[in-house]
C-alpha cells in the first residue's frame, strides 16, 4: 500500500481486472504486511503460484504496524516478510517485487536481502536520480506521431518471454535503480530493458535498468520492476497491461515443465506433473475451473521437436485480428 491519494487502490484493482478476465488468474489483494504473510505461511498447499509486493515506504510500513497494533512492530515486520518471501522463493514460488523512486521501496529492498544479500538493492535519493516518465521504444523506433517523452533506453532482450508483444513501454512516472549494477549481475539477475531519462539526454545521462528478471533452475523467479506507479498510470498505452500479464505467467516457470518432458527419463511422471502444474496454476483457492484451464492427460504429447500454443484468451483478440488483417492484405 503506498500511501499516495493519486494511487488509489480502486485504481488498481480495476487495471487488474485485465489480469483476471484475459487469462483467467484468481487474484488476491491485501493492503498491510501481516495479512500479505498469514496469507503466504497459511496456504500450505501452495495456493498462490506468484506473489506481487508493492513497495511502500519505510514510514508508512512502521505506522501502519503501530495501527494494526503488531506487538513487535515494524523490525519484527521486516523480519516476518522477509522469512515467508525467501522461503516462498526457495520452494519455486515467482515474486514480482515493484519499487519506486524515493523513499517507496522498502518491502523490495527487505525481500531482496533476505534473498540476495545486502548488496542487492534499489536506491534513489530524496531530490530523485532518474526522472523517469518516458516512453521506452522497441528497436529504437520513432514511435507514433505526437508521442512525446522519449526514452533513451531500450528493450534489451526482444527474445525474453517479458517481452512480448510489447511494442511501447511506460517507465513509471518516477522511477528507482539499482544500487550497483554489477552485484545484481553477479546474483544472476538481467535487465530486460532499460532507460530513465528523454532520448535528447542520452549524451549526458546513462540509462538504468527499468525490469530485471532472476531465473534460476531450482528455485523461484524473480522480477523487479523499478517503476510501479506504471500499475496506476497508461496502464494500455504503457503497455503495463501486457506487461504485467507477461511477467505473471513467467513466473509461474510452466516452460519448466515442458522442458523437463524432454530431457527426464519419467515421461508419464512429467505429462502428470504438467497437467497437475497447468491446472493449479490456471484456478486460484477455492475458484471453480476456468473454461480451457484443464489440460486432458490423453492429450499431452509425447516430447516432440516443435510445439505450438494458441492463447484464446479474451486478452489475445486484438492480435489474432491484426494477424488476420495484416494476412488477408
Amino acid at each position: 500500500r503506498t500511501g499516495l491519494a493519486e494511487l488509489p487502490v480502486a485504481q488498481l484493482r480495476r487495471n487488474l481486472e485485465d489480469l483476471r478476465h484475459g487469462k483467467g488468474f484468481s487474484i488476491k489483494l491485501v493492503e498491510s504486511e501481516e495479512q500479505f504473510v498469514r496469507e503466504l505461511g497459511e496456504n500450505h498447499d501452495d495456493s498462490y503460484q506468484a506473489a506481487w509486493v508493492i513497495s511502500s515506504s519505510a514510514n508508512e510500513w512502521f505506522e501502519r504496524c503501530a495501527a494494526d497494533g503488531v506487538k513487535d512492530g515494524y523490525e519484527g515486520s521486516c523480519r516476518r516478510l522477509a522469512q515467508a518471501c525467501a522461503d516462498y522463493h526457495a520452494k519455486g514460488g515467482g515474486l514480482l517485487l515493484y519499487a519506486e523512486n524515493w523513499p517507496f521501496y522498502a518491502q523490495a529492498n527487505v525481500i531482496l536481502a533476505a534473498i540476495f544479500g545486502q548488496s542487492v538493492a534499489v536506491v534513489d535519493s530524496r531530490k530523485g536520480d532518474v526522472r523517469g516518465g518516458n516512453m521506452v521504444l522497441r528497436g529504437g523506433a520513432r514511435g507514433p506521431q505526437g508521442l512525446e517523452n522519449i526514452s533513451c533506453g531500450k528493450l534489451k532482450d526482444l527474445e525474453h518471454p517479458l517481452m512480448t508483444g510489447i511494442q511501447t513501454l511506460f517507465e513509471g512516472e518516477t522511477i528507482c535503480h539499482a544500487s550497483d549494477t554489477v552485484a545484481w549481475e553477479e546474483a544472476g539477475f538481467k535487465s530486460v530493458a532499460t532507460g530513465g531519462f528523454k532520448r535528447q539526454q542520452k549524451k549526458q545521462k546513462k540509462e538504468v535498468g527499468l525490469l530485471w528478471a532472476f531465473d534460476h533452475p531450482k528455485r523461484g523467479r524473480v522480477i523487479v520492476d523499478m517503476g510501479h506507479t506504471k500499475l496506476w498510470l497508461k496502464w494500455k498505452e504503457g503497455a503495463t497491461d501486457r506487461l504485467t500479464s507477461n511477467c505473471t505467467v513467467w513466473v509461474l516457470g510452466l516452460d519448466r515443465v515442458v522442458l523437463s518432458m524432454r530431457s527426464g527419463a519419467d515421461q508419464s511422471h512429467a505429462k502428470e506433473l504438467l497437467f497437475e502444474h497447468t491446472r493449479d496454476r490456471l484456478r486460484g483457492p477455492g475458484s471453480a475451473p476456468i473454461r480451457h484451464s484443464l489440460v486432458p492427460r490423453e492429450n499431452i504429447p509425447p516430447p516432440l521437436d516443435a510445439v505450438i500454443a494458441i492463447d484464446i484468451s479474451g486478452s489475445m483478440r486484438d492480435y489474432f485480428s491484426e494477424a488476420m488483417t495484416f494476412a488477408r492484405d
